[in-house]
């Protein structure tokens, strides 16, 4: 600072002082320019935005004390600059509404998902021209959407099979067939049981809140009436898992581990008890299919599951898979886990 002031001073008594002012102008000018191009590309709240009415007034007073050359083209086309940086920063926080520019590409919604049109045609009182008194055409509409739900509801579907019969009495009476698709003896319908199922199985919601959410819905079922349907699912399913258990047992590499679960149990004390859910996978994981074991013992796990396999079997080095390899419940060939296989480990030959 010391050096700067005494150049000042040194001007100053040359008769130079006016030069150093309108050089200490332009400066200031270009500093502005770039400080305001600065703040408004990081985007700041209005109020860490540097004020256009404070570079203005800046320039004012450089202009009134004769401090600013207008000759000098520079400086013009700096005041150009500056004046549109601020137009243009004015307009952008009108259009944003809160002061900062939104350049983030506009997102659109899935095209997969029904619309439903909404129109919202023009008061009726604007729907006649004010000059001519002809009625207004329509020239376009601009459309926005927004992401909506339809509320969950319970309905009835009422099937309604028709019976019919002759005059004549003689060819007796025929009926329209029972609905396709749904269980018999049971009062949901499959999209209700799915829901319920997905609901326990895959959303991990329990059945003493679903039934919160059933009444909520505005249908009170119980608890027992949920796992009764539940119960009935898998057994009707049942068909379905054997089909996917033949592929996978067949299927060149099989791959299994479990894990704990608790049990409610009465009878058990605290009233829960650990069993385990083991899940084979085959075919690189597109079967995936879970069975489950009272206990953590290999008789009632992959000693029963996997009994008389023959083709690769991957899982980690727990002794519990050693039957599966060593021909007294299977004849499997062991793939070993590089996660859980330390170097020198036991490898297909």
């Amino acid at each position: 600072m010391v050096p700067l002031r005494k150049h000042f001073e040194e001007l100053e008594t040359t008769d130079a002082l006016e030069q150093a002012v309108g050089l200490i102008g332009r400066l200031t000018t270009r500093l502005a320019v770039v400080e305001y191009e600065e703040q408004f590309d990081r985007r700041r709240r209005k109020s860490e935005q540097l004020d256009p009415k404070q570079i203005a007034l800046a320039l004012d007073r450089l202009e009134e004390a004769g401090q600013l050359d207008q000759a000098d083209q520079d400086d013009a086309v700096a005041d150009e600059e500056v004046e549109a940086l601020i137009a243009d920063g004015e307009r952008q926080r009108k259009a944003s509404g809160d002061g900062r520019q939104d350049r983030r590409p506009a997102r659109k919604l899935p095209a997969k998902l029904r619309r439903v049109a909404v129109e919202q045609d023009v008061a009726e009182d604007e729907l006649l021209c004010p000059c001519c008194g002809g009625e207004r055409n329509e020239i376009g509409r601009d459309v926005h959407e927004k992401l909506d739900l339809e509320p969950i509801r319970f309905r009835v579907l009422r099937f309604e099979r028709v019976r019919r019969a002759c005059a004549c009495k003689e060819s007796g009476v025929v009926v329209g067939p029972a609905p396709e698709g749904q269980f018999e003896r049971i009062m949901a319908s499959v999209s209700v049981l799915a829901f319920v199922v997905a609901s326990k199985y895959d959303a991990h919601l329990p059945l003493y809140r679903m039934q919160r959410l059933c009444r909520q819905m505005g249908c009170a079922i119980t608890d027992d009436t949920l796992g009764g349907w539940v119960t009935r699912t898998g057994e009707e399913l049942r068909p379905l898992v054997e089909a996917m258990w033949d592929e996978l047992m067949v299927s060149w590499l099989v791959q299994t581990d479990a894990t704990g679960i608790r049990v409610l149990d009465r009878d058990a004390p605290g009233g829960s008890r650990l069993g385990q859910m083991w899940c084979y996978l085959g075919d690189g994981g597109r079967l995936c299919v879970f069975r489950y074991a009272a206990n953590g013992e290999g008789k009632n796990g992959p000693w029963k599951h996997l009994a008389e396999r023959t083709g690769f079997v991957q899982a980690d080095a727990a002794g519990i898979f050693d039957r599966l390899f060593n021909g007294k419940v299977a004849s499997a060939i062991e793939v070993g886990c590089v996660a859980h296989y330390p170097e020198g480990c036991r490898m297909p030959s």
